[in-house]
Formats: C-alpha cells, structure tokens, sequence
C-alpha cells in the first residue's frame, strides 16, 4: 500500500512526530498528594497570626497549622495580607486556603473546612474607649448613633447590616487591626474585637490594657478555621482534620497555646454547619 503513494518516508515521519506529542498526554498521572503544595494567606491578628520580631509569620493557629502541615508532610507557603485580600486568594487560587475564618453559612459551600482551630472563649464584644463613658450600647439600635469599625467582607457586616445600620456608621477596613488602630487613637467610636484579639493588639500599639473596654456584645458566629480553596484534593483535608484532632488534647497544643496566651482563654468551637451538611 505504502509503496502506491508518493513521499511515504515524510508520511512516516509526520506520523511519528504526531505520536511522540501526544504520547506524554495520554495517561498523564494527576499531581499526588504528596507533591501538592498549598498557599495559604492570613491576615494580622495576634496572638493567632501575626509577625514576630524576626519578621516571621508566627502565633497560636499559624504553630498548630505549621505542625499539623509539617507531620503529614504537606509542603506550603505562608502569606500575611489584608483580609480582604487574603480571602479573595484563597477564593480563586486552586491551592490556596485562607486561616483564622470564621465557618458560616453563606461560607459553607465556598471552601473545604478544616478545624476547628482555636478562638476566644469570651466571645465577640463591640469596644469603646474606656474614656468614652457616655457611649452605651444595650442594642443594635444604639450602635446607630456612632462610628464602627468592620472588616470589608467579613460576616459581621452581614449581621451589622441587615440590623439596619448603612454607611453612615459603618465604616470598612481591610483588617481588624486597622479598626483597632482607629480606635484606639480615637478615630472611630467602636471596634468588633475578643478580648485577646484587643487585648494582643493594645500591648502592639503601646497602649495601656485598659485603654480600651467592652461596650456590647455580639454572638460569636463560626468559630476559627482554615479554608481551603474547592480544588485542594480530599484526601488532604481529611489528613489534616484528623491530625489536627489528634493534636487538639496533646502537650504540644498546650504549650503552643500558653506561649502566646493561656489555655483559659481558649476555646475550641466547632461549627454545627458540617454535621449538618
């Protein structure tokens, strides 16, 4: 047959170069878990993530992620950013997570969820400055008379807003800790925080403990938790949410969470959202 048809060593040849391209494709092995490397961002927020003297990414939930990432031998990268910046990366990067974030309902389906990691046994309070005495809140329709600090695209504006509080109060900023500066040096008259959240950022801006004061307080909605972008496999999840309950009741996480605070301040809240899914 071949001997009918003209140039059939340049057929040939054409005929082997199209295989030697397609061959590598066909099949390909997907990346393994082993090989997969996440990126995660995080924003300031001691004593849970924040930058040492070192200039290293360090805190209470960023040791326990490092150590858990670390025994089940995941490779990552750490990243400091805005909030808003750190949540819209680990949105639309396939390997990225974002950690400390809250679990709530409209966040449910966005991400993989692993935690829970450790957040404030206090609670949520709205803060004033203890020098603002005349500043009393007993609902959210007194919040309407002052300024407020929030963070862009966290869930409390949600709740804040659908309150029936508008821009004239609210007032957006990329991270907690650009809401408790403006507090802080008087620039704004509340500011959502925990106590060890305020209490951690005080000491960072030099000022006094009792500087600032609990003006009011507000649910706690979905604990602390780090979420992982939908294409990070299940397989790494799943290993991470199991060593990190192994973790949860060893000395390790005992003594990771009294170097930057104490255990009585601490709590472990699990979100009911994934029982439920």
């Amino acid at each position: 047959m071949w001997g009918s048809l003209p140039g059939k060593d340049l057929v040939l040849q054409l005929l082997v170069l199209l295989v030697m391209m397609a061959g590598p494709c066909y099949g390909q092995a997907k990346t393994s878990d082993s090989e997969f490397s996440l990126n995660i961002y995080t924003e300031l927020m001691p004593p849970y993530q924040f930058i040492d003297e070192k200039d290293k990414i360090t805190g209470i939930n960023i040791e326990l992620l490092r150590l858990i990432l670390k025994q089940e031998g995941i490779d990552y990268q750490l990243q400091l950013t805005p909030w808003t910046r750190a949540y819209t990366a680990a949105l639309s990067n396939q390997s990225g997570g974002v950690i400390s974030t809250a679990l709530t309902q409209s966040r449910l389906d966005k991400f993989k969820w692993v935690g829970p990691f450790p957040s404030s046994s206090d609670g949520v309070y709205l803060f004033r400055l203890a020098a603002n005495k005349h500043i009393v809140i007993n609902g959210f329709e007194d919040i309407k008379n002052y300024s407020l600090g929030y963070v862009r695209r966290g869930i409390y504006e949600e709740i804040f807003r659908s309150k029936g509080l508008t821009d004239q109060q609210l007032l957006g900023f990329a991270s907690s800790n650009e809401s408790y500066k403006m507090l802080f040096n008087g620039k704004i008259d509340l500011a959502l925080g925990s106590d060890i959240t305020v209490s951690d950022s005080l000491a960072m801006y030099g000022f006094a403990p009792d500087h600032a004061v609990k003006a009011f307080r507000i649910k706690d909605l979905g604990g602390n938790y780090l979420a992982l972008n939908l294409q990070v496999p299940d397989a790494i999840v799943k290993r991470l949410n199991l060593r990190l309950k192994k973790i949860r009741q060893s000395h390790q996480a005992t003594e990771i969470i009294n170097k930057y605070s104490s255990m009585e301040k601490i709590t472990w809240l699990q979100s009911n959202l994934l029982t439920q899914k």
